[in-house]
Formats: C-alpha cells, sequence, structure tokens
C-alpha cells in the first residue's frame, strides 16, 4: 500500500512538472503529459537493473566522460536551456573541459553538445561532442561524436547505407556503436562516429580534403582553408545556391563535382526515398584537392517507403524526381538523370540482398543489449527495424517496375520521324523496317536514343530521315530498353504515320571554333570517335594547352618538345609516349635554366586514363595549378595507370619528379636523377617498381602513401633523404633493394607495414626506421629477413610504439649477426 502511494505520489510530481514545462515553453507534447510522466517513473525504477545487465552483456566499448560538479551543473542548464527553446544557439555550443577515459587510458578534453535541435540536449541521454588534444588523438581521431540513436532505423539504416557506400569508394564514416557513462551514470548506448575532417578521408586512402555543408559551411577547419581550388569550388556552390539557373547547374556539375559519384548518390537516396539526404544543412560533401571536385559523404540519409495508388494525382514516376535542392537541380540535367537511373538498376540488382543481410548481422549484434537501453521499448526497436527490412525490398520492386515499364509513340512523315519517350528509362531505338501495300520493304537504321520521362514532360527525338516512297500498311521496330538491354516489345511501341503533317529539322548546333593547332600537332578522329592528337618531330608551346576531355595523345618517335617558361600540357585523356632507343622521346624545357610548368594527364574516378611510356626522356619542369587541382609533379598523373619501360626523368625542380595518385603503377628499367624534392611520389597507388635507379635527389627516392605495391631490384644512390619512406597505411613488399648513401634507408611509419627482405644498406646514417608522423596514424610495422648492412651509424630507429620482427642482418663479411634496436618490439 505505501510503495503504491510512494508511486502515485511520484507519478503526480513528475506529470505536474512536465505540464508546467509545456505551459511555460508553450511546445505541444508529443503524447499526453501522464504517460509520459508514468514512463518516466517506470524507466527510473527499472534503470539500475537495465544498467548493471547492459554492462554485464555488453561488447560494445564502454567509454567514461567526467565532469567536475561546477561543469557538471554547467552541463545540465546548457540541456535545460536548449530543451526549453527547442533549438541550440551558438552560445550553447560552447566547449567545457571534461575527462574521457577508456580502459586504463585517460584524455584530457573538451566536450560539447551535439547537434542543432532539442532532442539531442536530453538531460537523460544527450548526444555529445569530444574533443581531443591535437597531439593525442583517440584511435586516429581528433574530434569524436556520440549520437543518439533516436530512431533504431538509424542503427541499421546508415550501417548499411554505409556499407554500400564504401564499395563504390565514397568517403564515408566508422560504422561503430558504444556504451557511454557520464560521471559514473549509464547513460546507454551511442553511435560513434569520427567529426567530418580531413581524417576521416586520410584513414580511407584518400587525400587530406576538406568538408563542407550544402549551404557551403566549412565542417572540422575547412572554414580557415585557403586552398585555392577549394575556394573557388566554394564560392561556385554558394553562388549557384543563390541563383541556379539550368546551365548554371550543368557548369558547377561538371566543373566542380565528381560526376559519377554525385549520380551514384543520387541512385543510393532514390532507393532509400529520402529527400532529406539532400537537404542544403544536411547534405555532407568532400573536396578532394587531387581532383578539385566535391563529392557528396552519406550522412543521415533516413529510409522511407515509395507508393503509389491508381488514381492518385501523381503518377507514380514522381519518385524519381525526391530529390531535393542541389540533386534536384543535377536530376534536371538528362545526361545525368540517365547515368542516375543506370546505377540505380545496378543497386537494385546487386546490392538488394546485400542491404538486408547487412542490416540484419548489425541488428543481430546489437538487439540483445537495446533491450537494456531505456531510450526505447523492446516493441519499437523491433516494430523499426522490421520496417527497414520490408522498405527495402518494397522500394527496390517498386522502382523496378518503373525502370523496366516502356511506352514508345512513333511518329512518322515525309520528312522524317518523331520519338514519343512516356516511361522513365531511355529507349535505344535501333532500326525500323516498312512494308508497303504491294508487297515492297523499306529499312532504315536509326541507331538514337529517346530519353526518358521527367517531370510530366515526355522524351522526346526528333529525327529526319529517308522515309519509305510509300505508306506503310505494316512496320517492324527493333528498340531496346537502355538498362536491361534487352528487346522492348511490340505491344509498348506504336506507330503513327501521317504524311501529311511537317517536322521541323532538327536543329544542328553550330561547330565550336577549333585553336589552331601548333606546328608539329596534327589532329584526328580515333576509332572511338574521340579526338587523337599526334605530336612529331619538334613541337614548341609558349602557352599552356588543355587538350579536349576524352583525347588521347599520342607522342612519338624522336619527338622533342620544347616547353617555355611556366607553360603547361594537360591531357584529359590517354597519353602514348613510346620512343625508340635511338629516337626517344624527349620533353625538356625551350629556354635553359627557367623550367616549364608540368605534363600533366587527368583521367576521371570512373575511368582512368591509361599512360605508357618507352623511351621517354624527360628534364625539367616544377608544379603547376589546373581547375583546381595542384600538380605537384612535374610529371603528374592523377586517376590514371602508368606503365613506364626504359624512360629517364631529370632535373626536376617541382614538390615531386613523378606524382601518380589513384592509379596502377608499373615502372621498370629507367632512371630517375637530380630532382630538387622526391624522385618519385606515389599516392593511393597499387602496382609494381622493378630494376629502378635512383641517384642525387635532394629528399626521398621512393615516396609512397596509402599504397600497395612491390619494389623490387631498384638502386638509390645518395638520396639527400629517404631511399624508400613508406606512409599513411601503405602494404609493400620491398626485395632486394641497394640504398647506398644517403640520411635514411628505409623509413616505415603511419601505420604502414613494409615487408623487408634481401635489401643492402651502405653508408648510412640510419638503415630502418619505424615511427608515427602522423597523430592520426600509429606507427608502423616491418618484418625484415637478411639483409647486409655495411657502414651504417644506427641500424635501426624505433619510436615506443613501432614493432619489427626478426631483426636479422649480415655484418658487412657476411658472417651474421643480431642487431637489437633500443626502442619499439623485437619479435
Amino acid at each position: 500500500m505505501v510503495l503504491c502511494l510512494l508511486f502515485g505520489f511520484w507519478l503526480a510530481i513528475e506529470a505536474g512538472r512536465r505540464a508546467v514545462f509545456f505551459q511555460q515553453t508553450g511546445l505541444e507534447p508529443e503524447s499526453p503529459v501522464v504517460r509520459q510522466a508514468a514512463k518516466t517513473v517506470v524507466t527510473s525504477l527499472l534503470k539500475p537493473h537495465y544498467d548493471r545487465q547492459l554492462l554485464a552483456t555488453s561488447h560494445l566499448p564502454v567509454y567514461d566522460l567526467e565532469l567536475r560538479p561546477g561543469r557538471l551543473e554547467e552541463w545540465k542548464g546548457i540541456l535545460r536551456r536548449v530543451t526549453a527553446r527547442g533549438r541550440s544557439t551558438p552560445e550553447d555550443q560552447v566547449y567545457l573541459p571534461a575527462r574521457f577515459r577508456f580502459g586504463d587510458e585517460s584524455w584530457a578534453v573538451d566536450i560539447r553538445g551535439r547537434g542543432t535541435l532539442a532532442g539531442h540536449y536530453r538531460e537523460a541521454k544527450p548526444s555529445f561532442r569530444v574533443k581531443f588534444p591535437s597531439d593525442q588523438y583517440f584511435r586516429g581521431s581528433r574530434v569524436v561524436n556520440f549520437i543518439i540513436p533516436y530512431e533504431q532505423t538509424r542503427i541499421v539504416v546508415d550501417t548499411t547505407l554505409n556499407a554500400i557506400a564504401s564499395q563504390y569508394d565514397l568517403v564515408t564514416y566508422p560504422r561503430d556503436f558504444a556504451v557511454v557513462r557520464l560521471n559514473g551514470e549509464v547513460l546507454g548506448i551511442y553511435q560513434e562516429m569520427e567529426h567530418f575532417r580531413k581524417e576521416l578521408a586520410v584513414k580511407q586512402r584518400r587525400s587530406e580534403g576538406f568538408f563542407v555543408s550544402g549551404l557551403g559551411e566549412g565542417k572540422g577547419g575547412a572554414e580557415k582553408v585557403t586552398h585555392p581550388g577549394f575556394r573557388r569550388a566554394l564560392e561556385a556552390l554558394v553562388a549557384c545556391r543563390a541563383v541556379c539557373p539550368p546551365e548554371r547547374a550543368e557548369e558547377l556539375l561538371d566543373r566542380f563535382f565528381d560526376f559519377e559519384r554525385v549520380a551514384f548518390y543520387s541512385a543510393l537516396t532514390t532507393w532509400f526515398g529520402s529527400d532529406h539526404a539532400w537537404g542544403a544543412d544536411n547534405l555532407m560533401l568532400f573536396y578532394d584537392p587531387a581532383r578539385g571536385r566535391f563529392e557528396p559523404v552519406p550522412w543521415d540519409v533516413g529510409i522511407h517507403p515509395l507508393y503509389w495508388k491508381p488514381g492518385a494525382d501523381e503518377s507514380p514516376e514522381r519518385v524519381f524526381e525526391t530529390n531535393v535542392d542541389l540533386g534536384a537541380l543535377f536530376l534536371e540535367q538528362e545526361s545525368f538523370r540517365r547515368r542516375r537511373n543506370e546505377i540505380l538498376w545496378d543497386l537494385l540488382h546487386r546490392q538488394r540482398a546485400f542491404a538486408q543481410e547487412e542490416s540484419r548481422r548489425q541488428f543481430a549484434e546489437l538487439r540483445p543489449l537495446l533491450d537494456y537501453d531505456t531510450e526505447y521499448s523492446r516493441k519499437r526497436t523491433r516494430r523499426f527495424y522490421d520496417g527497414f527490412q520490408r522498405t527495402i525490398d518494397k522500394n527496390a520492386t517498386f522502382l523496378l517496375d518503373i525502370l523496366r515499364s516502356a511506352d514508345l509513340q512513333i511518329e512518322g512523315s515525309a520528312e522524317g520521324l518523331r520519338f514519343v519517350n512516356r516511361g522513365v528509362a531511355s529507349l535505344d531505338v535501333e532500326r525500323a523496317r516498312f512494308h508497303g501495300p504491294s508487297g515492297e520493304t523499306f529499312e532504315i537504321e536509326v541507331g538514337r536514343r529517346v530519353p526518358g520521362r521527367f517531370r510530366e514532360r515526355d522524351g522526346s527525338l526528333d529525327l529526319a530521315l529517308d522515309m519509305p516512297p510509300f505508306e506503310p500498311v505494316r512496320t517492324e521496330w527493333v528498340v531496346r530498353h537502355h538498362l536491361g538491354g534487352g528487346e522492348v516489345s511490340a505491344a509498348a511501341v506504336s506507330w503513327e504515320w501521317a504524311p501529311s503533317a511537317a517536322l521541323s529539322p532538327p536543329i544542328v548546333p553550330p561547330a565550336a571554333a577549333e585553336r589552331p593547332l601548333v606546328a608539329g600537332i596534327s589532329r584526328s578522329v580515333g576509332s572511338d570517335g574521340q579526338p587523337h592528337f599526334r605530336f612529331a618531330g619538334t613541337v614548341r608551346l609558349d602557352e599552356s594547352l588543355v587538350l579536349l576531355e576524352g583525347a588521347s595523345v599520342e607522342l612519338t618517335p624522336g619527338l622533342r618538345l620544347l616547353l617555355g617558361p611556366d607553360v603547361s600540357l594537360v591531357i584529359r585523356g590517354d597519353l602514348d609516349a613510346i620512343g625508340e632507343p635511338e629516337r626517344p622521346v624527349v620533353v625538356e624545357a625551350a629556354v635553359p635554366e627557367r623550367p616549364f610548368g608540368v605534363l600533366a594527364v587527368v583521367g576521371k574516378s570512373d575511368r582512368r586514363a591509361r599512360v605508357r611510356c618507352e623511351h621517354f626522356h624527360w628534364s625539367g619542369g616544377r608544379e603547376a595549378d589546373y581547375e583546381g587541382i595542384h600538380f605537384s609533379g612535374s610529371f603528374s598523373i592523377y586517376d590514371g595507370d602508368l606503365e613506364m619501360r626504359h624512360s629517364r626523368l631529370l632535373g626536376a625542380a617541382g614538390e615531386d619528379g613523378l606524382n601518380v595518385k589513384y592509379g596502377r603503377v608499373s615502372i621498370a628499367s629507367s632512371l630517375f636523377e637530380k630532382t630538387a624534392s622526391d624522385a618519385f611520389d606515389c599516392d593511393f597507388c597499387v602496382g609494381r617498381l622493378e630494376g629502378n635507379t635512383v641517384r642525387d635527389t635532394a629528399g626521398d627516392g621512393f615516396d609512397f602513401s596509402g599504397s600497395t605495391l612491390l619494389a623490387e631490384g631498384n638502386t638509390f644512390l645518395r638520396c639527400a633523404d629517404k631511399g624508400l619512406s613508406i606512409g599513411e597505411q601503405s602494404v609493400v613488399s620491398l626485395r632486394n633493394n641497394e640504398i647506398d648513401s644517403g640520411t635514411t634507408g628505409i623509413a616505415v611509419k603511419d601505420r604502414s607495414i613494409a615487408d623487408l627482405d634481401g635489401n643492402r644498406f651502405r653508408r648510412l646514417q640510419i638503415g630502418v626506421s619505424i615511427y608515427q608522423k602522423k597523430p592520426v596514424f600509429g606507427s608502423g610495422l616491418a618484418e625484415v629477413r637478411p639483409a647486409e648492412m655495411a657502414e651504417v651509424a644506427s641500424e635501426w630507429f624505433l619510436d615506443p610504439g613501432a614493432s619489427l620482427l626478426r631483426a636479422v642482418v649480415a655484418g658487412p663479411e657476411g658472417t651474421g649477426g643480431v642487431s637489437s634496436p633500443a626502442e619499439g618490439e623485437l619479435h
């Protein structure tokens, strides 16, 4: 009886407190205050039991945040203020000093609330942003967010969506969860998410880029960045948000966005039925300086069921138009819309089962723990998950049905044909055969694509073709579905012959005036229909030349290409520089002692350029900028695959001699000599380097970042810094290389792994160095099998976190011996 009275008294106090709160703030309660009060009371009674069970059964990491009493009251005051106001303001988002503990380690950190809406600031379970010291990152992260999975679909939606996006090489955030305690009190399960800073991209083998919102607001310090390409792209984004006619949107997408990745994100969000993902303040963008373009980052997408009822005001095709803001502007472009549909078709066929299995796996891991998180009831948790499973499947079925449908009307006259497509997907009209009243036939080849329907506008195509000299009584059309490739049934194609109707001839835009070619450069059309440029004899460029996207370039044997001071040649396609032993391809400065800019080859993220060099001699050059991309190598290849043999690079005056980013490399029997800094810098590449020679460089011989490579039988002579530098999570195998005369033979750093076998070290200050350079990474790991070390002052340098396996080396006389490092681990 006493317990019942106490329960009722507690319930009355809690209900009264909530009633006063809603009256004072003017907010509308989501449910009756008595029901809310009852839930709070019951939850408070069960919470000690739930907390014990959660800690006892959890496989998740447990993090402790600690605030001093005065700071704790200040923190609770912020939470109450935001809850009363309904939204946070800059004055609420102030950092408070705290301590973060995990296991036996602790950090002095700063914390603040995370998010704008009041739901993130509930006193019982708020969201946090934790900032770690600049020299003491937490698992490679400077800033970490702990977000309430306030809708349990976040547990499966975000994780599943990011698992799919990572397969398509988009930057994603880690899909982790943790239990958080504040001053010893268990708050519950949180989603652990690294903040949008450059470290997030670097750990995924991407350039140190910058994050911004769809509004153009910098994230993680991007607002202070002065990178010229990033500033131009950001200005274009902000300007287009104010006024963006279709032609401006097309320019924005073409110049400042990664077309393929934006189309993928549009397809993914169409499948998930999410316009929320494209909301200006929710859209997250990553700027990759190596590509000079923005790309979307999957974040807080959500999922919504797609449906249509017969007789509704809107057509079912409207689901293909749900992207808002920038997404809607890009969808206005037919080429973008077509590519979005192609990717969507592929996603729905190949990723549907994966999405369901991935969400099932993730939910199975968290389900037992969610029972003890008092944020939601067990029933509601399960309902969210089941809803996600159904929606993934039903949305896919619904979208595929619409994409498969075809409705093509063809009108004919004496002047030509008009095609009207009422379906969403494009249709390929191949040919037609007309049958006359007397048995005669007439066949025409069409070979054109009719765009799909969009925003209540039918896709159409007008063609002026030779038509039959008779009125046909029967017509056979060959039409294929652009997405499926299958032939469209005759029932979906209607034909109408109206010889008296007149069709306007198609408008052909005037050909763009071509820039006169320099003497020695000829232009033709390749077998693929793309322009082909051929350089022969002696060619001099006194102005920078940028060749058309998709163009192929041929540098012929005996070519002498002279580039004036600061002049660059930029190729946005393939390059063949194939010389002969007695007639090499030569590229050099037109004015001795005055470096030119760069020779640069730029591919695309979805279509890498192909570069082949043989008997190719390069001397001079330094660095240059083009459309927001900074080329650090006098010979730079970005998004391209390089195959180089019997070539020579001399006297590069820039940061790198040869720089390859995002590509495959195969370099053999080539010479790098007298570079002002690194001879060859390979970023985020895969490949082999065999039998090359590097000598007299002012920096590193080979510098690898985020790459997977084999380097075998190479010689490094007189490299001022390091013979080989391996960093940023590279995985390399180094066999039978010789490093002679320099500072460091081989450096393995920043969570890189190196297998060293049979390498020879001579006349060096340090043989093998293993350490951490960047706080986002840990130290390195190297396994060293028998190698020669002669006249090496210090055979090993290891920082405390380094790992060195089987450090057995042969002495200068080949008698063998063991050298133990002073620091790190020796196994």
